[in-house]
């Protein structure tokens, strides 16, 4: 009975031997990899191994590999890593390939590298400092970040656009100044910027903005107008958490609604506190905590260019 266990367990290791590996007659035992990895991986994450076994004297080379420059090869020990870790991106590129030769100077072979990637929230790839509390908060909440992050998201994220005034416009070589709306209370805007329209299918993201005032108070709100900034607002995730006076920067944990499905979109603020504008025209504005800007409440509002800006992707990279 042992003996016939025992030539069943060496039948299933032979073939199990031979469908992993493929033995030449002097010795070589070169392997296909088929693997599943995370995307975002760190460079250097080592993928696996062509040849188990002594590699002396065995020469390891790349024939192809899509997308190029992906992977690393050890010439000397078969070793497969991750060479430029930001072409490991799920929604662009959701299967990497490779192909290798092998060979000791008298035996050639070649070995095929499969490498599949698993769907990440590719905002926490490019988060530091707010890792934890971006994992600790719930979907639809806005988490508060740094500048350094925020940039990092802008640069690193698919299919990007922004929402508001530019980046020079923040200057302080530019005069701004910080006030509410002509009557001095808390007031809603819509930015109405043609070449500023959320794209349809857009998601807002992230946020930032330059405030004032003698100290925090809860309840601004990020909003979205579908279509026309006239249109009924919305809120986009719920009101922003506490933060510093001044430039304040978040990000959104899991926006699955879109500011505009069938044509653009516009971004719309509820400021609690005094917000930076220049003169421009940027932004309709009318008081109080609006779902939607009355048009004819607004002509001496136009002129104001609030200070706050969105970042929107037409790719959905998150949970």
């Amino acid at each position: 009975m042992k003996t016939l266990y025992y030539l069943k367990f060496c039948l299933i290791l032979v073939v199990f031997v031979y469908g992993c590996s493929k033995d030449s007659e002097n010795g070589l035992n070169i392997r296909d990899l088929e693997v599943t990895i995370e995307e975002n991986p760190s460079s250097g994450l080592l993928i696996g191994n062509l040849m188990s076994g002594n590699t002396d004297g065995v020469q390891f080379s790349i024939v192809n590999q899509s997308p190029e420059n992906a992977f690393l090869l050890n010439s000397n020990t078969g070793e497969i890593r991750v060479n430029d870790a930001s072409l490991f991106d799920f929604e662009t590129t959701p299967q990497l390939n490779l192909t290798a030769f092998i060979t000791d100077g008298t035996v050639d072979e070649t070995a095929k590298v499969t490498v599949d990637l698993d769907d990440m929230d590719d905002i926490l790839y490019f988060l530091n400092a707010s890792k934890q509390a971006y994992l600790q908060a719930d979907p639809g909440e806005w988490v508060l970040i740094d500048e350094l992050e925020y940039d990092a998201l802008k640069r690193g994220l698919n299919e990007i656009s922004f929402v508001g005034p530019g980046q020079s416009s923040y200057a302080f070589s530019r005069t701004l100044s910080y006030s509410y709306t002509a009557t001095g209370v808390p007031f809603t805007s819509v930015r109405h910027e043609e070449d500023h329209q959320v794209a349809p299918n857009g998601y807002i993201f992230a946020f930032k903005y330059m405030s004032s005032g003698y100290a925090f108070r809860p309840g601004s709100q990020v909003k979205q107008a579908d279509g026309d900034p006239f249109n009924p607002l919305t809120d986009v995730g719920g009101p922003l958490p506490y933060h510093e006076l001044g430039f304040a920067y978040f990000v959104l944990k899991g926006n699955n609604t879109p500011a505009s499905t069938t044509g653009p979109g516009y971004l719309g603020f509820y400021s609690i506190l005094p917000i930076a504008y220049f003169d421009g025209k940027g932004a309709f504005a009318g008081e109080g905590n609006l779902s939607q800007i009355v048009p004819y409440q607004n002509a001496e509002d136009v002129r104001y260019n609030f200070q706050y800006e969105a970042l929107i992707s037409t790719q959905k990279q998150w949970d």
